[in-house]
């Protein structure tokens, strides 16, 4: 089976010489349902600590840097907030997954070292 469109014309032929004059009179190939690739949703649903730090919106990124101590102030874009995040804690970078603490004292200690 083929199917054709023009503006807002879907026609539709068993017959490749149908399909090849339709094609002559400006008509295009529209790709079937099998044809065409399952379009894969990207995963929205984290749980509060899983969600990447590029994910997450600008109150949500203020509320992270809270809970870990990091000073934020004067700074109102997602890209500044961000990166003072991310700068604040290089060892957990967001590709990881993993959890930022600042507070770690221990972590700190042998950071000075």
């Amino acid at each position: 089976m083929y199917r054709l469109k023009r503006l807002n014309v879907v026609k539709e032929t068993n017959s490749a010489v149908t399909r090849d004059r339709l094609i002559e009179q400006g008509f295009s190939l529209v790709p079937s349902a099998e044809e065409t690739p399952a379009v894969v949703e990207e995963e929205t649903d984290y749980e509060d600590d899983d969600k990447p730090l590029e994910k997450m919106t600008i109150s949500e990124l203020k509320e992270c840097a809270e809970k870990n101590h990091i000073n934020i102030s004067g700074l109102k874009t997602k890209a500044d907030i961000l990166a003072a995040i991310q700068a604040a804690a290089p060892e957990a970078s967001p590709e990881d997954g993993q959890d930022i603490v600042v507070d770690d004292q221990e972590g700190a200690a042998d950071d000075n070292d």
